[in-house]
């Protein structure tokens, strides 16, 4: 198999392109650790790094954002999703604001919107979201499961759409791992235990649609 070529790419974050020869495009509200991020790729091999402080959730950031990315750097060709919270808490204990703040962080930051046009214009990029086995199954965390549940219906959609319109150059992927050490996942585990979901085991996924 031909391995594929990532030169003259422009990437919205992932550290494995930076030695691809892709440029890359760094969104984050956390600004010190964007810049930490930035000095990782550099160090593995990235000449093109653009760090960018960006709210997803935030829809009008994200349009301000995008525009400042189109100018200063070109059309966004390989998009990853990569925003996301967990509440670590029973269904009836989380509180209505934490909801919304965990549909708004997992789902309603999924920034397709304002990079798709472009790629769909040209037949030519690639969408990536990370869910979760949890938004396959609702093994646990009942908000967090439906947050990742959306971006999974969403994903399948936009892959049909673009199927259908004839846009075959636009690829559309969505992740869906199991637990991964991290932070997140720490709190997801001791969550699952706490119900008695400890027993379930899922392999990690990735919904076909690339």
């Amino acid at each position: 198999m031909q391995k594929k070529s990532f030169a003259g790419e422009i990437v919205q974050i992932a550290l494995k392109f930076a030695p691809l020869g892709a440029a890359l495009v760094l969104w984050d509200l956390d600004g010190e650790g964007n810049k930490e991020t930035s000095r990782l790729a550099q160090k593995t091999g990235a000449t093109q790094v653009f760090v960018y402080h960006c709210d997803c959730s935030n829809r009008e950031e994200v349009c301000e954002q995008a525009d400042k990315v189109r100018k200063e750097v070109g059309d966004v060709t390989i998009l990853i999703n990569n925003a996301g919270i967990l509440l670590g808490e029973k269904f009836c204990d989380v509180s209505d604001a934490d909801f919304e703040k965990t549909l708004r962080v997992n789902f309603f930051s999924q920034t397709c919107k304002a990079f798709l046009p472009a790629m769909m214009t040209c037949n030519h990029g690639h969408l990536v979201s990370t869910a979760s086995a949890a938004g396959l199954l609702g093994c646990t965390g009942p908000y967090y499961s439906a947050s990742k549940c959306a971006v999974i219906g969403m994903m399948g959609a936009i892959d049909s759409e673009l199927y259908h319109a004839g846009r075959h150059g636009v690829k559309a992927t969505v992740i869906c791992p199991y637990f991964i050490n991290t932070k997140l996942a720490k709190a997801l585990m001791v969550l699952c235990f706490m119900l008695g979901a400890g027993r379930v085991l899922i392999a990690p996924w990735c919904c076909g649609y690339c």
